[in-house]
Protein backbone atom coordinates (compact mmCIF):
# COMPACT_ATOMS: atom_id res chain seq x y z
CA UNK A 1 0.00 0.00 0.00
CA UNK A 2 2.96 2.49 1.00
CA UNK A 3 4.64 1.87 -2.19
CA UNK A 4 1.73 2.48 -4.16
CA UNK A 5 0.96 5.64 -2.47
CA UNK A 6 5.36 6.69 -2.92
CA UNK A 7 4.57 5.34 -6.46
CA UNK A 8 1.68 7.94 -7.43
CA UNK A 9 3.05 10.51 -5.51
CA UNK A 10 6.46 10.20 -7.55
CA UNK A 11 4.54 10.02 -10.94
CA UNK A 12 2.45 13.18 -10.21
CA UNK A 13 5.73 15.29 -8.91
CA UNK A 14 7.55 14.10 -12.71
CA UNK A 15 4.45 14.91 -14.72
CA UNK A 16 4.55 18.26 -12.82
CA UNK A 17 8.27 19.01 -13.22
CA UNK A 18 7.98 17.57 -17.02
CA UNK A 19 4.93 20.01 -17.37
CA UNK A 20 6.58 22.86 -16.66
CA UNK A 21 9.48 22.87 -18.22
CA UNK A 22 7.54 22.08 -21.83
CA UNK A 23 4.99 24.89 -21.10
CA UNK A 24 8.71 27.31 -20.43
CA UNK A 25 10.24 26.02 -23.16
CA UNK A 26 7.43 26.70 -25.87
CA UNK A 27 6.53 29.80 -24.30
CA UNK A 28 10.43 31.01 -25.34
CA UNK A 29 10.16 28.90 -28.38
CA UNK A 30 6.37 30.44 -29.70
CA UNK A 31 6.67 33.52 -28.14
CA UNK A 32 3.43 35.47 -26.49
CA UNK A 33 1.34 34.69 -29.66
CA UNK A 34 2.20 31.45 -29.99
CA UNK A 35 1.93 30.31 -26.49
CA UNK A 36 -2.08 32.22 -26.55
CA UNK A 37 -2.77 29.51 -29.47
CA UNK A 38 -1.61 26.79 -28.25
CA UNK A 39 -3.36 27.60 -24.72
CA UNK A 40 -6.76 27.86 -26.62
CA UNK A 41 -5.74 24.62 -28.22
CA UNK A 42 -5.73 22.80 -25.19
CA UNK A 43 -8.17 24.83 -23.85
CA UNK A 44 -10.42 23.09 -26.62
CA UNK A 45 -8.90 19.85 -25.55
CA UNK A 46 -9.69 20.31 -21.94
CA UNK A 47 -13.53 21.16 -22.85
CA UNK A 48 -13.78 17.86 -24.40
CA UNK A 49 -12.03 15.56 -21.91
CA UNK A 50 -14.11 17.36 -19.25
CA UNK A 51 -17.42 16.62 -20.25
CA UNK A 52 -16.87 12.85 -21.52
CA UNK A 53 -15.09 12.75 -18.10
CA UNK A 54 -18.67 14.17 -16.51
CA UNK A 55 -20.19 10.53 -17.44
CA UNK A 56 -17.71 8.21 -17.87
CA UNK A 57 -14.61 9.03 -15.55
CA UNK A 58 -14.88 7.70 -12.07
CA UNK A 59 -18.12 5.85 -13.08
CA UNK A 60 -15.77 3.77 -14.79
CA UNK A 61 -13.48 3.04 -12.02
CA UNK A 62 -16.54 1.98 -9.97
CA UNK A 63 -17.78 -0.18 -12.90
CA UNK A 64 -14.76 -1.92 -13.70
CA UNK A 65 -14.95 -3.55 -10.97
CA UNK A 66 -18.49 -5.03 -11.07
CA UNK A 67 -18.69 -5.45 -15.38
CA UNK A 68 -16.67 -6.71 -17.47
CA UNK A 69 -14.15 -3.74 -18.92
CA UNK A 70 -15.90 -4.86 -22.69
CA UNK A 71 -19.24 -4.17 -21.89
CA UNK A 72 -18.43 -0.27 -21.14
CA UNK A 73 -16.07 0.01 -23.66
CA UNK A 74 -18.77 0.88 -26.75
CA UNK A 75 -20.51 3.10 -24.46
CA UNK A 76 -18.01 5.42 -23.75
CA UNK A 77 -16.49 5.35 -27.33
CA UNK A 78 -19.91 6.11 -28.81
CA UNK A 79 -20.06 8.74 -25.76
CA UNK A 80 -16.76 10.24 -26.42
CA UNK A 81 -17.49 10.33 -29.98
CA UNK A 82 -20.55 12.01 -30.04
CA UNK A 83 -19.08 14.60 -26.81
CA UNK A 84 -16.47 15.48 -29.59
CA UNK A 85 -18.56 16.10 -32.52
CA UNK A 86 -21.10 18.65 -30.63
CA UNK A 87 -17.72 20.21 -29.50
CA UNK A 88 -17.02 20.42 -33.19
CA UNK A 89 -19.87 22.58 -34.33
CA UNK A 90 -19.92 24.58 -30.68
CA UNK A 91 -16.31 25.99 -31.69
CA UNK A 92 -17.23 26.50 -35.30
CA UNK A 93 -20.52 28.35 -34.41
CA UNK A 94 -18.97 30.49 -31.20
CA UNK A 95 -15.67 30.71 -32.31
CA UNK A 96 -14.09 29.73 -28.74
CA UNK A 97 -10.91 28.53 -30.35
CA UNK A 98 -8.58 29.08 -33.18
CA UNK A 99 -10.78 28.12 -36.21
CA UNK A 100 -8.29 26.69 -37.83
CA UNK A 101 -7.45 24.15 -35.45
CA UNK A 102 -11.22 23.00 -34.50
CA UNK A 103 -10.65 19.62 -36.49
CA UNK A 104 -7.50 19.13 -34.57
CA UNK A 105 -8.33 19.84 -31.32
CA UNK A 106 -11.57 17.67 -31.34
CA UNK A 107 -9.48 14.95 -32.41
CA UNK A 108 -7.23 15.16 -29.82
CA UNK A 109 -9.59 16.09 -27.43
CA UNK A 110 -11.45 12.55 -28.57
CA UNK A 111 -8.02 10.47 -28.51
CA UNK A 112 -7.23 12.01 -24.66
CA UNK A 113 -11.28 11.04 -23.79
CA UNK A 114 -10.55 7.54 -25.11
CA UNK A 115 -6.75 7.18 -23.38
CA UNK A 116 -8.67 8.59 -20.30
CA UNK A 117 -11.21 6.03 -19.71
CA UNK A 118 -8.37 3.28 -20.76
CA UNK A 119 -6.55 4.62 -17.72
CA UNK A 120 -10.09 4.70 -15.70
CA UNK A 121 -10.55 1.17 -16.46
CA UNK A 122 -6.90 0.54 -15.54
CA UNK A 123 -7.38 2.00 -11.75
CA UNK A 124 -10.62 0.36 -11.51
CA UNK A 125 -8.63 -3.36 -12.46
CA UNK A 126 -6.19 -1.62 -9.78
CA UNK A 127 -3.20 -1.84 -11.75
CA UNK A 128 -1.85 1.59 -10.32
CA UNK A 129 1.55 0.74 -11.14
CA UNK A 130 1.34 0.00 -15.01
CA UNK A 131 -1.25 3.57 -14.76
CA UNK A 132 1.52 5.50 -12.88
CA UNK A 133 3.95 4.59 -15.45
CA UNK A 134 1.74 5.29 -18.65
CA UNK A 135 0.64 8.20 -17.30
CA UNK A 136 4.30 9.55 -16.58
CA UNK A 137 5.11 8.24 -20.12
Amino acid sequence: MIGKIISSMGSRLLIMMRTLVVVIIYSKILGDEGHGTAALIQLGSLLIVSVTNFIGGGVVVYLTSRLAPRSLVLPSYLWSIVVAGLFFLLFSVFHIVPQEFIWQICCLGLIQALFTFHMQVAMGKEHIHSYNIIVTI
